[in-house]
């Protein structure tokens, strides 16, 4: 981001700075701010559907996948700036809308679980999205694995951050329960 200063991960957010509506900031915004929380910085966030070029809209399935992520992003916003259109979720048509408030309702619905994970960065320092080897130290193949994280100590997030619909997902060693498909994955 622009700036900094001794004490700023007590008193404010931070975001990562300006970025472009294109599928590689999407995925670079997952490695900035696991860094930055690791840094001490753990109320972060990326400007979500990020900036089209002048007078052009973010695509809705960029827009939507950014959405989709920045549900997990400390501090959630989407942006715009002058000579760009809006980026409200309601700007994308009724097909938009109700993708939009699916996403976000979600969100809503983890709150509880968010305030938790602030109270335990102000209280111990963890960061809310924090990369897979601080939760699992002892598997080695968790130190390569730069495009999921935890968020907390309970919710692994794999999105997917490019144009085509599937990714593959890493599991570290353990239970987990698929919360889209309703089971359990050993």
């Amino acid at each position: 981001s622009r700036s900094g200063c001794a004490g700023i991960q007590r008193y404010c957010a931070k975001w990562t700075g300006d970025n472009w509506s294109t599928w590689k900031h999407l995925y670079r915004s997952i490695s900035m701010m696991l860094g930055l929380g690791l840094s001490g910085i753990p109320f972060v966030g990326a400007e979500i559907g990020g900036f089209a070029p002048i007078f052009m809209k973010t695509p809705m399935k960029l827009f939507m996948r950014w959405l989709a992520l920045g549900i997990f992003y400390p501090y959630m916003r989407c942006n715009y700036m002058k000579l760009r259109p809006p980026q409200e979720p309601w700007r994308y048509g009724e097909k938009g809308r109700k993708i939009a408030k699916k996403i976000i309702e979600l969100r809503y619905r983890l709150l509880p679980y968010i305030y938790s994970l602030f109270w335990e960065a102000h209280n111990k320092g963890y960061p809310l999205m924090r990369p897979l080897f601080l939760e699992f130290p002892q598997d080695e193949r968790a130190y390569e694995i730069d495009d999921e994280f935890m968020f907390g100590p309970f919710m692994l997030v794999a999105p997917i951050y490019w144009i085509f619909n599937r990714r593959n997902v890493y599991l570290p060693q353990g239970k987990w329960y698929d919360t889209i498909n309703n089971k359990v994955i050993e």
